[in-house]
C-alpha cells in the first residue's frame, strides 16, 4: 500500500465531529446506570454501591478487549484500501468471535457468583438479582460487539451510521430508563437493550454497505 494524498481540514473536521460525538454517547451507555440509579433512587445508597461493584465486575472483558481494539482498524482500513472484501470480513468476524468468547468465559462467573463477588471483593450488599448480573454481562458483550463493528464502519467512512447507531442506543436506554418499575432492574435492562441496540443497528449498516473488490466503482471512492 501506497500513502494516500494528503487532505485538507475541511475534509476532515466533519468526520473527526462525528466521532467525538460517537465517543461521547459511547461514554454515555457504559457510564449512566449508576447516576441513573442514584437519580431515580437517592434514598438508596446500598443499591448505587450494588450496581457500581457490579459494573466493574461486568466490565472485566473491556480491559482486555482495548488490546484488540487498537489493533482491528488498520487492518480492517487497510483491508478497504486493497480492495479485498473477504480479508474485511474475515478480520471483522475474527474480531466478533474473540469479544463472544471473551465475554462469555468473563461473563458467566458474574453471572453465576456475582452477588458473592460483589460482598467478598467491595463489601457491597448483595441486593442485585441474579438476573440483574445477566443483563449487565449481556450489555458488556454486546458493547464490546458494538465498538468492534464500530471499526468496520469508520473504516468504510461509514461515520454519520455510526453516529446514528450510538443515538439509537441512547434513545433505547433513556426509554427503557424512564419506564415505570423497579429501579436496578429498568435500569440494567436499559444498559444492555441500549448496547443490543448500537450493535444490530452497526451490523445492518455493515451489511448494507460492505466493502467491493478492487477495481470497482465503490472501491475506488472509498479509497478515495
Amino acid at each position: 500500500l501506497r500513502p494516500g494524498p494528503a487532505l485538507p481540514w475541511q475534509a476532515t473536521s466533519g468526520r473527526l465531529a462525528m466521532l467525538i460525538a460517537t465517543m461521547l454517547l459511547a461514554q454515555v451507555i457504559i457510564n449512566v446506570a449508576v447516576i441513573s440509579v442514584r437519580l431515580l433512587s437517592p434514598g438508596d445508597p446500598a443499591a448505587v454501591g450494588a450496581l457500581l461493584a457490579a459494573l466493574v465486575l461486568a466490565r472485566v472483558p473491556l480491559f482486555v478487549f482495548t488490546s484488540l481494539q487498537t489493533a482491528l482498524l488498520p487492518g480492517l482500513a487497510g483491508a478497504v484500501a486493497a480492495g479485498d472484501p473477504a480479508r474485511f470480513r474475515q478480520l471483522l468476524a475474527r474480531g466478533c468471535a474473540i469479544v463472544v468468547v471473551l465475554g462469555t468465559v468473563c461473563g458467566l462467573p458474574t453471572v453465576i457468583a456475582g452477588p458473592w463477588l460483589i460482598r467478598v471483593l467491595f463489601g457491597a450488599r448483595p441486593i442485585l438479582s441474579d438476573g440483574s448480573f445477566a443483563w449487565l454481562a449481556f450489555g458488556t458483550l454486546c458493547y464490546m460487539l458494538a465498538l468492534v463493528l464500530g471499526q468496520g464502519a469508520m473504516a468504510l467512512s461509514r461515520h454519520r451510521d455510526q453516529l446514528l447507531a450510538w443515538l439509537a442506543g441512547v434513545a433505547v436506554l433513556a426509554a427503557i430508563t424512564a419506564a415505570p418499575g423497579e429501579v436496578t432492574t429498568r435500569v440494567v435492562a436499559a444498559y444492555a437493550a441500549g448496547c443490543g441496540t448500537v450493535a444490530v443497528a452497526l451490523a445492518i449498516a455493515l451489511l448494507r454497505h460492505a466493502p467491493k473488490p478492487a477495481g470497482s466503482a465503490v472501491a475506488r471512492e472509498v479509497r478515495a
